[in-house]
Order: C-alpha cells, then structure tokens, then sequence
C-alpha cells in the first residue's frame, strides 16, 4: 500500500525547506539504521521537524522506530488489518487545510464510539 504526503520531496527542495544532500546524508545513513527504509518524503518530514538538523533528526527518527512498548504503532501497517480497520471506523482525524497564522496545523479528532476507548485498550495508546 503506498501513501500520499501531499508534497514531493523535490517541490520542498525547490522552496529551499531542505537540500538534497541532506536528505541523502539521512538516507545513506537510514540503509544502516535498524529502522525501515524511508521515503524521500519521510525524510524531508523528519528534517523538517526537526529545523533541518541532520543529527538530530537521525536521532528522531531512531527514537520514532524503536519504542518497545508500542512496536504495533510503528510496524506492519497495512491498513486493511482488522484492528486498524476497526481504528478507523471508531476514531476520525481531520486536519484543517489552511495553518494558523504561526503556521501551526489544527487537527480536529473525534471519538464515534466511546465504548471502544473503555473495551479495547489498544485503542488509548498513551506516548510521552
């Protein structure tokens, strides 16, 4: 299953958000990392999470990847899985499409089933 970032890593190199060689810097240093294999796209995220430092980002990403207690947020997410099918029939994220003014993005969240939270503990993931 492939997933859309609604940006192209090359459209965010050409607006001057990140440069090409430190999203290769990140991806030559991901083919070693115990972690998947990123898209270009994933990477720019990282980086621009992370105001365009490479180490830092690095660590990020390593950090995102490796949290033991949570390993089925980060691994296997085929989307047509039972449990996350029923994830997405019970929670519903809509992210606005215009930014607050400090260019924060708002996400509105929405629980249909409030039973679920209590029954299926799976779905009230707790992260620091």
């Amino acid at each position: 299953m492939s997933f859309e970032y609604g940006y192209a890593a090359q459209d965010i190199v050409n607006e001057n958000r990140v440069t090409w060689p430190e999203i290769e810097t990140v991806k030559q240093w991901n083919l070693n990392a115990n972690v998947p294999i990123l898209l270009d796209e994933q990477v720019v995220g990282f980086l621009l999470s992370c105001d365009r430092d490479v180490e830092f980002t690095k660590k990020t990403i390593l950090d995102y990847f490796r949290r033991t207690y949570a390993q089925n947020l980060f691994n296997n997410r085929d989307i047509e899985r039972p449990d996350l099918q029923l994830q997405l029939a019970t929670l519903e994220y809509v992210a606005f499409p215009v930014k607050t003014e400090d260019g924060c993005a708002i996400i509105y969240h929405k629980l249909h089933d409030s039973i679920s939270c209590k029954d299926r503990r799976w779905l009230c993931y707790h992260l620091p």
